[in-house]
């Protein structure tokens, strides 16, 4: 009998292709790969209306089945009804007995950022972060700084980013709507925070402050370092590719969805000095040390992670970002011979949940046959 592994999203359409490659391979594991969107799910009889992937055919087909027993969680939110409707019955299904996710992600950002600030090998990689509870906590830091980066707390692809600086006659704010860069400008402090009061009373997320960090090349194109981590078969992280992200000229986003392109990273590498080479890579290795430990440690279970990396006109390396839905795109442009590899991983990682329950089981039976024969 296979093992069923829900693919599970917020909207039906989403990640459909990817689910599709998954499924396809699923089945030399031993697993059996499965749709559904948590609105599918029957309150009455707990049975999921979804779909199922017809290989022969190449389709996915109407089907209903019980709740998977393991689940891929790919849910992304948003602010519209579907995501409203789903986020509580995720989290019901989190804490549903019988129930193993692969991952159950992680918290918001600044949770993250105070867990790997205990490090003492990850503390010097972090950029000071800090929350706002109001615009007038923006203000001193902008005032001493000149400039900082706003994000939010829940934040992903870079929605909600802004970068602001202040000179000797005005505010400017930079934001990106889509793929489109976008400037405001405020004549006094007290006219831009009142504009910022307005967007943080108004936002479903919590705001965090940073320094605006200069994270672009020579010629003024921002870039970042994106690394894929997933777990293997063994339960143990691999690095499933490397590549790099770079933004339009003179912006400050390198995230695909505000624009940028995906670069790959041998080519990017290159183009330093052997030097300089070796202590970027030295810089990479020990974060990726000490950050899958206290991943582990601290926000046990996760099965994957997209780590964002920042490199300073200076050399200094920052980490921007930590995701655990993690997109593909970047990697699998730069490194398409990667795909086998992310497309086999989510059942071969099931696989080993599996026959770590399965083996738990197994014991816990072994002790109560042992105890009753003890009496």
């Amino acid at each position: 009998m296979k093992i069923v592994l829900g693919f599970m999203t917020v909207h039906p359409d989403h990640e459909r292709i990817h689910a599709a490659e998954i499924a396809k391979r699923a089945n030399s594991h031993g697993v059996k790969l499965v749709r559904f969107c948590p609105e599918g799910i029957q309150p009455d009889s707990h049975l999921v209306n979804g779909e199922e992937y017809n290989a022969e055919e190449a389709v996915w087909t109407s089907s209903s089945f019980p709740i998977p027993p393991y689940i891929y969680d790919r849910c992304f939110y948003k602010r519209d009804s579907c995501s409203k409707k789903a986020k509580p019955i995720v989290e019901w299904l989190k804490n549903k007995p019988g129930i193993t996710f692969l991952g159950k992600g992680l918290p918001n950002k600044f949770e993250v950022y105070s867990s790997l600030k205990q490090d003492r090998d990850l503390a010097p990689y972090l950029p000071y972060t800090a929350e706002v509870k109001r615009s007038s906590d923006v203000t001193p830091f902008l005032l001493k700084e000149r400039s900082c980066l706003l994000k939010p707390q829940h934040g992903s692809r870079g929605q909600g980013v802004m970068a602001v600086s202040l000179d000797r006659k005005s505010i400017s704010v930079s934001y990106h709507a889509g793929k489109e860069k976008k400037v405001k400008s405020f004549r006094s402090l007290e006219e831009f925070e009142k504009w910022l009061s307005a967007i943080l009373s108004s936002s479903s997320s919590p705001y965090l402050l940073q320094p605006l960090l200069n994270l672009s090349d020579r010629r003024g194109y921002p870039f970042d370092v994106r690394i894929l981590l997933q777990k293997d078969g063994t339960g143990g992280w691999v690095q499933r590719g490397i590549s790099v992200r770079r933004g339009y000229q003179h912006s400050y986003l390198s995230n695909l969805y505000a624009g940028g392109e995906p670069v790959s990273y041998q080519e990017w590498i290159s183009s330093y000095s052997a030097n300089q080479r070796y202590l970027i890579e030295d810089d990479l290795k020990t974060i990726l040390q000490s950050l899958t430990k206290t991943l582990d440690e601290k926000h046990s279970p996760l099965f994957e992670a997209g780590i964002d990396i920042g490199i300073a006109a200076n050399q200094s390396m920052w980490i921007l970002d930590i995701n655990s839905k993690p997109g593909r795109k970047a990697i699998l442009e730069t490194l398409p011979d990667m795909a086998e590899d992310l497309y086999h991983a989510p059942a071969i990682y099931c696989k080993y949940l599996f026959s770590t329950k399965q083996g738990a089981e197994d014991n816990n039976e072994t002790l109560l046959i042992q105890s009753d024969s003890d009496r």
